[in-house]
Parts: structure tokens; C-alpha cells; sequence
């Protein structure tokens, strides 16, 4: 099997900034319908620590919405979003990774490119 990279340039971010995040879920190029699923974001950001940002509440189709608060930020460096989406007894549906979705930086002059739409589409 051969893996395309189709990642388009990693946003970077000026730590401490509302992030909105929204993923627009496919599998095998077809939109999910997330309709009576429960959807979980989780991170794991440069050290590695995995943590669930929240469960979705925001599910619009295929979309699910999360806003990363700039006061839970804590940590700089690359961040990867894993998305697990459950049928409605518990059991797995599906899970994907972003590998590389955003860096949170240091300072507001290494943003890139000089950020004002502070929002990540996947």
C-alpha cells in the first residue's frame, strides 16, 4: 500500500489564542453522518501526553466543531488530533488521526504565515 502525504502547510499558532478546530469526517472519501454517534477529540501534543480536549456537542452533518481555549494551552510544539466516534452503545466506530494538525509557538512573530484567522480545517 503506498501513503500519499496530502497535509497542506501546518498552521502555527501564538500559544495562549482561541483555536477553532473543525474536522470534516470521511471514510474511503465519503462524508460520515455523525448523526446519533458520540464524537471525542482527543490531543497529544510534543511530549507526548495524550489528552481528550472534550466530548462534541457541535455535529453538523459530517462536521464536528471544538474550540481549543487559549487558557487550557500549556505546552508548545506540534500537536496531533485523534477524532473516536462511537455508535450510540459505546462500541467503536471509527478513529482518525491528523498527524501534525497545528504548532502552537512562543511568540506572535513566528506564526505562520502571521495568523489572524485563528481556525484549523481538517
Amino acid at each position: 500500500m503506498t501513503r500519499t502525504k496530502t497535509n497542506s502547510i501546518m498552521k502555527r499558532f501564538r500559544i495562549g489564542n482561541d483555536i477553532s478546530i473543525t474536522w470534516d469526517v470521511k471514510r474511503n472519501g465519503e462524508s460520515v453522518d455523525l448523526s446519533g454517534k458520540e464524537v471525542y477529540l482527543y490531543m497529544t501534543h510534543a511530549k507526548g501526553r495524550e489528552t481528550l480536549i472534550d466530548k462534541a456537542n457541535d455535529l453538523t452533518g459530517s462536521k464536528v466543531t471544538y474550540l481549543f481555549e487559549g487558557l487550557k494551552q500549556r505546552v508548545l510544539g506540534r500537536y496531533t488530533l485523534t477524532i473516536d466516534i462511537r455508535n450510540a452503545n459505546g462500541s467503536r466506530y471509527l478513529i482518525q488521526d491528523k498527524c501534525g494538525a497545528f504548532e502552537l509557538v512562543g511568540r506572535s512573530c513566528v506564526e505562520e504565515p502571521e495568523e489572524t484567522d485563528y481556525s484549523v480545517e481538517l
